[in-house]
């Protein structure tokens, strides 16, 4: 009986069906092609036997060890993912900005331009706790990004180590402890590029000193460094590299987050430190 059913399926099957991918997007093209030649029922017939065929050559892949194994890689990457994007989120949302200007009886929130990052605490509290919190939020960037390039080699820990700091960024922007309000997410981005492609972060870093130190304009330097980390990354590791996509990303990202202190500009009303 069962010789016969495979007897049968091997007739319908069109050639090298059993050893050779028959893409699932092709079977109505087939059922088409078929259906002229020998009628729809006979095309049928084929179109149900190529998806047999593709289902018996799936199972008895993962019947083998290999595709076992390669079941379980798959799966474990799917956790890395879970747990990387999970724990940079949450180190992310963590708002030093907030409990530091608490700490010293502000609201953070109704101070300045009311955005929870380390330019408003310094504006309303003084370098000294606006530069710690720039620290600190740039820890969180390094924590993100870095532990999972220590505790992956190679390329899954850089591509991790990227999921882990754009989780970081976005945690740090839209908080879940603060309503999914947050801050711009540049420290952030300054402590992951440090782990990830110090060299970019370099020059991102030089720019953003001379823009701010010509014009005293913190977003106008956060928005000029965003736009260097794409032209940098693909500079130095081309269009295929992740890195170059990370830095696309990231520059996006901050851009939009700074859409505010834009219009603020044009306006002619964005803060400044020039005394």
């Amino acid at each position: 009986m069962v010789s016969s059913a495979r007897l049968a399926m091997a007739e319908h099957c069109p050639p090298a069906i059993g050893s050779k991918k028959l893409p699932i997007v092709g079977l109505e093209l087939a059922r088409r092609r078929t259906g002229l030649a020998c009628g729809a029922e006979r095309a049928d017939q084929v179109v149900t036997s190529a998806l047999c065929c593709k289902v018996t050559a799936v199972l008895s892949f993962l019947a083998t060890s290999e595709g076992q194994l390669h079941l379980f890689k798959n799966l474990m990457n799917s956790i890395n993912i879970v747990i990387v994007s999970i724990a940079g989120y949450l180190l992310g949302a963590i708002s030093f900005a907030v409990i530091v200007a608490k700490s010293q009886g502000v609201d953070i929130f109704k101070q300045g331009s009311g955005n929870p990052g380390a330019t408003n605490v310094k504006r309303a509290l003084g370098a000294k706790w606006g530069n710690l919190v720039f620290a600190l939020d740039a820890l969180k960037g390094v924590l993100a990004a870095g532990w999972p390039r220590l505790v992956f080699e190679g390329d899954l820990g850089l591509k991790l180590g990227i999921i882990g700091l754009i989780a970081a960024i976005v945690g740090h922007s839209f908080s879940v402890f603060l309503k999914f309000r947050g801050g711009k997410g540049v420290a952030t981005t300054m402590g992951g590029l440090l782990a990830i492609m110090p060299a970019v972060l370099l020059i991102g870093v030089l720019v953003w000193a001379v823009i701010f130190y010509s014009t005293k304009v913190v977003a106008l330097a956060s928005i000029l460094f965003a736009v260097s980390l794409p032209v940098s990354a693909y500079f130095l590791s081309g269009s295929s590299d992740p890195r170059f996509a990370l830095g696309l990303v990231l520059g996006v990202l901050i851009v939009l987050r700074h859409r505010s202190n834009i219009a603020r500009m044009f306006q002619g009303k964005e803060n400044s430190f020039k005394k």
